[in-house]
């Protein structure tokens, strides 16, 4: 996809702008897909990896508690971060003491925000939309 959208922006830059038929985008439309669009798969493509990095830590942090040495049972094994609910992980680590994973847990909360501020970037515009068109939908 990324070769595609570096051969779409060059042949724009050199013909200023696409056309096809009777449609033609102008070179700005392109410049604003390459400010909007690939900003917003980068942050997608680090949550992805990023929520590797989550479940791997959620995982095994009970794990490396008990490994530490003297942990007890109820704030190691029987500690259940894999289903909870994102903002209450933060809270509930660190109650434990688990200071790693709580900033991890921040980190992937933070990340949820960004995807969803980027994608409302994408939809932005300066156009007014009429009251019927929002009511209708």
């Amino acid at each position: 996809m990324l070769v595609t959208v570096i051969a779409l922006w060059t042949s724009a830059q050199k013909s200023d702008g696409l056309a096809q038929g009777s449609f033609y985008i102008h070179i700005d439309s392109v410049n604003q897909f390459a400010w909007t669009i690939v900003p917003v798969l980068a942050v997608i493509l680090i949550k992805f990896f990023w929520g590797l990095v989550d479940d791997y830590f959620r995982l095994l942090q009970p794990y490396i508690s008990l490994a530490g040495g003297s942990a007890s049972a109820r704030s190691s094994i029987c500690v259940d971060y894999v289903s909870t609910v994102e903002g209450w992980i933060i809270i509930k680590s660190i109650l434990r003491r688990h200071y790693i994973l709580a900033a991890v847990a921040i980190l992937s909360v933070a990340n949820e925000v960004l995807v969803t501020a980027m994608g409302g970037k994408c939809f932005r515009s300066n156009r007014r939309i009429p009251l019927a068109l929002i009511l209708c939908t």
